[in-house]
């Protein structure tokens, strides 16, 4: 399994290296809350916009906060866990602006 570090330096080369994905999409900052072994948390920020990035920290103020395990993370990233499901049955925490969560969706991909 990969460490939410190693998911999140692959968003950030993905968004640097793409950067049609987000062409298009609002400008949006998204803090990631992800809890890792020993119940110790990561935080990690998402940026859509003009430049976007990825990676450990904060994005100031977030228009979207989102929490989850480490092993969630995981399971999206490797497609072998679905986001809506995973939202709707409480194992992903979304709080802000609900609406950005699905073009961070289209952003990643």
């Amino acid at each position: 399994m990969k460490t939410p570090a190693e998911i999140f330096a692959e968003i950030n080369h993905r968004l640097r290296t793409q950067p049609e994905k987000t062409r298009g999409l609002r400008p949006a900052r998204y803090h990631l809350r992800i809890e890792v072994a020993g119940g110790l948390v990561e935080h990690y920020f998402v940026s859509l916009g003009r430049v976007s990035e990825a990676g450990p920290g904060s994005p100031g103020t977030p228009d979207c906060s989102i929490s989850m395990d480490a092993t969630t993370l995981a399971g999206i990233a490797d497609g072998s866990v679905n986001p809506g499901r995973a939202f709707m049955t409480g194992r992903v925490g979304v709080a802000g602006q609900l609406y950005l969560v699905p073009q961070l969706g289209k952003a990643l991909r």
